[in-house]
């Protein structure tokens, strides 16, 4: 579908993440978030599918890669400031 524009939110609430992600097709919540160190892993539901995240923080970008049924997506998100 070549390159597509959205959001990734992050919020930090004591030990734990929560995270919402979007674009003009909806928003959704990004479940079982966890970020270690400059890993990041979550999963997310969108046209009845579960798909699984990873990515890895370096300065202000996040990259990483969504996986579905055998097919991965790569993304990359740069931090607004």
């Amino acid at each position: 579908l070549g390159d597509q524009a959205g959001y990734i939110i992050l919020t930090q609430e004591g030990n734990s993440y929560t995270g919402t992600m979007g674009s003009d097709q909806g928003s959704t919540s990004i479940e079982n978030l966890v970020i270690e160190g400059n890993k990041l892993t979550g999963n997310f539901e969108f046209m009845s599918y579960s798909i699984d995240m990873s990515g890895a923080f370096n300065a202000d970008v996040l990259e990483g890669k969504f996986v579905a049924e055998g097919y991965e997506i790569p993304f990359v998100a740069t931090k607004e400031k």
